[in-house]
């Protein structure tokens, strides 16, 4: 995301892909449980750097979650950029969505 002058953010919040296809229904049902995974999503990115013009504010290794927020001391940047280094197996990395709070 660029801007044309600096904005300050306090904030920014990703959500990642975390596998809304599939059914994750938690049953005792061997036909249901076979095709649950119980661990994090393979889609759901798990290594990335949070960049403020190109420099980075966060780092992030082992990550499951779908919805992640680093906060700031109010950096005042003209772009972010999201590096994603890994997934939790799947070949492409899906960003949904990527908010900047003031």
């Amino acid at each position: 995301m660029a801007w044309d002058r600096p904005q300050r953010i306090r904030e920014i919040q990703i959500t990642f892909d975390s596998g809304f296809q599939r059914q994750l229904t938690l049953t005792a049902s061997d036909s249901h449980s076979n095709t649950t995974i119980r661990a994090p999503q393979p889609e759901t990115v798990r290594d990335y750097k949070v960049l403020a013009d190109g420099k980075a504010l966060a780092e992030v290794k082992g990550n499951h979650q779908r919805v992640n927020r680093h906060r700031t001391d109010g950096v005042e940047a003209r772009s972010i950029r999201i590096a994603i280094s890994a997934t939790n197996g799947a070949p492409d990395a899906r960003v949904f969505e990527v908010r900047c709070y003031a």
